[in-house]
């Protein structure tokens, strides 16, 4: 075998794409009995519900290329207009995030100070240092209150985090922008300037009739027998020639075990697990893997009748600023207003809200009961949306080690581990603890990373 792929969530999909499209012949093997990882939709009882990602980038080139080999490019479906209003709480009260310096000079949120400061951001040098985190990289270009009351509620969004926490890594194009204009603000605006140059609009966010499964399982299906399912790794070693890897799986027919033996090999698969597979081989690697943090969340969904929510639901979702708790209720992350992202997402007359909470700012949120739970996020709708009578619906998910913190010194991290990956062969990481969370940061990871499992064989070979 020439290449063995350890992982169907989206970044080993994508990297068995890569592979497919060369007509390299390869295998991509699961432990669960599904593809997709976290990326898992349900549709019960008329809600369609989203235990994992709900949205992909319409300007992700890796993610275009994905859905155009699935065929399903006329089956796209782009969010709501209204669904670009994003809505922050801070200091008792919700307020839409401003778009553009007319809105931000109306808006409500911010301080006439901050706003002046804010719009000063041009004016300030590049610095900056090696290791530096969110909020001080916020707080150096725009300001402190910026940093408290933009990118505290961004932060928790996307990763659950504190960006005292978080390394501008997780910003990445930001620190980009820093360097290549000497603003943000002048980057973002030339960059604005430079798409409707093109003739291109505003890029929405995606998804599928049926949620972001309806992707996986086409390309899962694509895959025909090269792709197996319920195949468990119990250990890598490694030969002259290559890898060879030990699985459990029902293909064993009563062996108990099976062999696969692969010139090159990748992992994607999350981090915690490869550190566990990685040890034997490279102790150093595995603790370098150990030492990236993924945070647990909890969601839970709400369906209401549409008369039972004062607000009128005409935005994405809402986040919380961590120095505003709410009135009577337990701290959450935010809420997301899905059936106004996309339609189709409750039945008629109904809405769908998404409550979301726990992350590493309230990782023991998660040791709670299913009841208090929903109790919390009952409280906090009613709190933040005005919900009123009794919900129709409701479902619980709970993610343990899923979100990874890009804490100060990520890229260095990143760099680090994956020399000590090279020096194993041509071996290769792939996932969203990389460089980039969203889905299409871990898509391109796999891409990148078989191109670069096969560069290192073509090149040892030759040598």
């Amino acid at each position: 075998m020439t290449h063995l792929i350890i992982g169907a969530g989206i970044a080993g999909l994508a990297a068995a794409h890569e592979l497919r499209e060369r007509g390299e012949e390869f295998t991509i093997i699961e432990a669960a009995h599904r593809v997709g990882g976290v990326i898992s939709s349900l549709r019960t009882e008329g809600f369609l519900l989203e235990k994992g990602p709900r949205t992909i980038a319409g300007a992700a080139p890796t993610l275009r290329r994905l859905v155009e080999a699935a065929g399903l490019s006329d089956e796209c479906r782009s969010s709501n207009p209204a669904s670009q209003t994003r809505y922050v709480f801070s200091k008792g009260a919700l307020h839409p995030v401003p778009h553009g310096p007319g809105e931000l000079w109306r808006s409500k949120l911010l301080s006439f100070g901050a706003k002046a400061r804010i719009l000063a951001e041009p004016l300030i040098p590049r610095g900056g240092q090696p290791k530096e985190s969110i909020e001080d990289f916020v707080s150096r270009r725009f300001g402190r209150e910026a940093s408290s009351r933009l990118a505290d509620p961004m932060c928790a969004g996307i990763f659950g985090g504190h960006p005292s926490a978080l390394g501008i890594e997780a910003f990445g194009r930001a620190s980009a922008l820093e360097q290549e204009h000497g603003s943000i603000l002048v980057g973002m605006a030339r960059s604005i300037r430079s798409r409707k140059e093109r003739g291109e609009g505003v890029h929405s966010l995606l998804s599928f009739d049926q949620g972001l499964q309806q992707l996986t399982d086409s390309l899962a299906t694509m895959l025909g027998s090269s792709l197996r399912l319920g195949t468990q790794v119990t250990a890598i070693k490694k030969y002259a020639g290559g890898f060879t890897v030990c699985c459990q799986s029902p293909a064993a027919e009563g062996r108990g075990s099976e062999e696969f033996q692969a010139e090159r090999l990748t992992l994607a698969v999350p981090a915690p697990v490869a550190a566990q597979l990685l040890q034997p081989l490279s102790p150093q690697l595995s603790v370098e893997l150990g030492a990236i943090y993924h945070a647990p969340i909890a969601v839970v969904a709400l369906g209401f009748a549409r008369e039972a929510i004062a607000h009128p639901l005409d935005g994405f979702g809402l986040l919380r600023c961590s120095d505003s708790p709410l009135p009577g209720a337990d701290p959450i992350l935010g809420i997301l207003f899905s059936s106004s992202i996309f339609d189709g997402r409750a039945p008629e007359g109904k809405v769908l809200l998404e409550v979301m909470m726990g992350g590493a700012r309230d990782p023991n949120a998660l040791a709670a009961a299913d009841s208090e739970l929903l109790q919390r996020a009952l409280q906090a709708t009613k709190v933040l949306l005005g919900s009123q009578g009794e919900h129709c619906f409701h479902a619980i998910t709970r993610w343990q080690n899923v979100l990874p913190q890009y804490q100060p010194g990520h890229n260095q991290l990143i760099q680090s581990i994956e020399r000590a990956a090279c020096e194993l062969g041509p071996l290769r990481l792939a996932g969203n603890y990389l460089r980039g969370v969203g889905v299409e940061g871990a898509a391109a990871s796999g891409v990148a990373a078989v191109s670069q499992a096969s560069s290192s064989l073509s090149s040892n070979t030759v040598g």
